[in-house]
């Protein structure tokens, strides 16, 4: 099995508040990246349990932290601006190019940018799932 590279990741995402999968730009080939899938779990144990702790799945949610160059193409870096300064959540895609994928709305909670003199201009983001999201997995 070949080991997924930071730059194997993709952030798709149309070009406002809405837009559908079909309308889907490559905003950013990222350079680093970070998902962390969360379940908030509510103790449930009571006498019966032996001793043994017993949960429920109460929330799930996915964050994902990326990094890289913006696509010039598409005006990226304005639509990550559109994005943090939307009330309402983006459909978007993180996608890896062996096709695995997480799509669904995604409220973007920080954006920095960070650049010296006479280097490139680089950037990350932080996404956080809003609601149902679509886990697509690799065969």
């Amino acid at each position: 099995m070949a080991i997924a590279k930071g730059n194997d990741f993709l952030f798709k995402t149309g070009t406002s508040a809405g837009a559908s999968a079909a309308a889907f730009n490559t905003i950013a080939a990222l350079t680093a990246s970070e998902t962390n899938f969360s379940r908030a779990l509510i103790d449930v144990t009571n006498k019966d349990n032996a001793g043994w702790v017993s949960n429920i799945d109460s929330q799930r949610s996915i964050t994902f932290t990326g990094g890289g160059i913006y696509n010039p193409a598409v005006s990226a870096q304005n639509v990550l601006f559109d994005m943090f300064e939307s009330p309402t959540p983006w459909n978007g895609a993180v996608v890896t190019l062996s096709g695995f994928s997480v799509s669904g709305a995604w409220q973007l909670s920080e954006l920095v940018h960070t650049g010296n003199v006479n280097e490139r201009h680089d950037f990350t983001f932080t996404l956080q799932s809003d609601g149902v999201m679509t886990v697509t997995k690799t065969v």
